[in-house]
């Protein structure tokens, strides 16, 4: 018998193995995809511009102070950003934090429930899903903030055996909250519940306290700071936009109601996962009756008020939702994990992970995010163009996706819209963006056949606007325009047009 199991163990050992190595390509590789989303580009120049200046303190945006966003996300890119200015160093920290979330998903189940297999298994279904792989391989805040909240997961989680465990979710949660500020209440809310149940059942006056220093200790720093630097500019900024206004409006968001969510996962991530998401957590909160699975009914409760809480704010953007994904995931290895004891193991450990490739593979077509985050070259290639104009002369491009040029070419950029109602909903009234001229409100661009977008020129209209050409697309398209474009870059033919 034991000369029969032992080579068992060394073939489901070697499968891990296989299945990490190819979690870990799926990973890293592609991180040089060119930026082209808006959002990445303004994170992309606010970190050059840190690493420039030497200034940690403060996130600028072509020389003005930023008073939005914590810096912790551009410290965490730092060390890569130093070495190189390439798409790969910018991104390094994401994905590095991306891949943590998964091995961070795979301790966490396999202490729970001691079933390697379901744990890897359920990681593989995480990587899969498109949001997941593309928001978080990119030089946003979802990466430290879905790290911060699924360590603060597994906190809450110790926390129903051990009071020590509370320790480790206010670290999760004052984290979350430094890096994504107070974004981060509909977790901790979500989270309150079995927190407040863990204190009262293991706790005492000095535990919790301790927690709360804990907490307190890493989410004040941003606030307190920018607070005492400049009052005023701070709660304009920080509280009246990036979290009021955010909260009451829709800013830049996707449109719909209470189930904008549930819709989005569908149409960004396929009907597969969204299916298979909803079946997760009925099994999880059913399995939850027994006694080796409770834990279940935690995870369950975290995502589903989590979904409430979100879908109750007004904007809704796609990468908002990310947060339950990893709960989710870590719901599966515990819904598998009954599975295995129940199936032959030697079957599972095949199986399992074969199916859970099956689905990242089916999932492919489903790009989530590509609105925006989809390659798109033309920033780059007329980034290096534009580099041929003296080295403070503006570049002008056509709405948010058009910040990659100025990224590239390394000049300031002013954003054109004939959208009012769209840039009125942002920051470009009172924020910094207005303040470093960096917004204007324009009437319709001259269009060549429905494509358009100004990319370079010093003037004070666009009558004496110079134009670049790519085939018969003008500098860079809005973004449904991008996504339709076939151009090959080898075959560019670049010619200035006058309209």
């Amino acid at each position: 018998m034991p000369g029969n199991v032992q080579p068992s163990l060394h073939a489901a050992r070697a499968l891990r193995l296989a299945v990490w190595a190819m979690l870990a390509l799926w990973t890293f590789v592609g991180l040089d995809r060119p930026i082209g989303d808006g959002d990445e580009s303004m994170h992309a120049e606010m970190l050059r511009q840190m690493v420039r200046t030497g200034d940690l303190l403060h996130t600028r945006w072509y020389g003005v102070v930023l008073h939005e966003r914590s810096p912790l996300t551009y410290w965490l890119a730092l060390p890569f950003a130093a070495l190189s200015s390439s798409e790969i160093a910018v991104r390094s920290s994401s994905a590095l934090m991306s891949f943590g979330i998964l091995v961070l998903i795979y301790r966490t189940a396999c202490r729970l429930w001691s079933q390697p297999t379901a744990a890897l298994t359920a990681c593989v279904f995480l990587a899969a899903i498109p949001s997941y792989h593309v928001y978080t391989r990119t030089l946003m805040s979802e990466s430290p903030y879905l790290l911060a909240l699924t360590f603060a997961l597994w906190g809450a989680i110790r926390a129903q055996e051990d009071r020590r465990g509370l320790l480790l979710a206010a670290a999760g949660l004052g984290a979350a909250v430094a890096i994504k500020s107070l974004a981060a209440a509909a977790p901790l809310l979500a989270l309150a519940p079995w927190l407040v149940r863990a204190q009262l059942r293991h706790g005492g006056a000095r535990s919790a306290a301790s927690a709360l220093l804990v907490f307190f200790a890493l989410a004040a720093p941003f606030f307190v700071f920018n607070y005492l630097e400049e009052p005023e500019l701070f709660v304009r900024e920080h509280i009246g936009f990036h979290l009021l206004e955010r909260a009451q409006r829709s800013t830049m968001g996707m449109g719909g109601g209470f189930f904008t969510y549930a819709h989005s996962i569908v149409y960004r991530d396929g009907p597969p996962i969204g299916a298979l998401i909803a079946l997760i957590l009925l099994a999880s909160a059913y399995f939850g009756r027994r006694r080796q699975l409770r834990i279940l009914w935690l995870v369950t409760s975290y995502v589903a008020l989590f979904f409430v809480a979100i879908s109750l704010v007004r904007t809704h953007s796609a990468h908002y939702i990310l947060p339950i994904y990893p709960p989710v995931a870590l719901a599966a290895a515990g819904v598998l994990s009954h599975g295995f004891a129940r199936s032959p193991r030697q079957l599972w450990h095949v199986v399992a992970p074969a199916l859970a490739g099956v689905l990242l593979l089916a999932s492919l077509p489903y790009s989530g995010g590509r609105d925006a985050l989809l390659e798109r070259p033309f920033g780059k290639i007329l980034g290096q163009k534009a580099r041929e104009l003296p080295k403070h002369e503006r570049l002008y491009a056509y709405e948010w996706y058009g910040l990659a040029l100025g990224y590239y070419a390394d000049h300031p950029v002013v954003l054109l819209t004939a959208q009012r109602d769209r840039f009125e909903s942002i920051n470009f009234r009172m924020g910094p963006i207005e303040r470093a001229g960096a917004a204007a409100l324009v009437p319709p661009l001259p269009a060549a056949e429905g494509q358009t977008i100004y990319i370079a020129g010093h003037v004070a209209d666009l009558s004496g606007a110079k134009w670049l050409t790519i085939g018969n697309i003008l500098a860079a398209a809005p973004p449904y325009f991008l996504a339709e474009a076939r151009i090959v870059a080898d075959g560019l033919n670049y010619a200035a047009h006058q309209p």
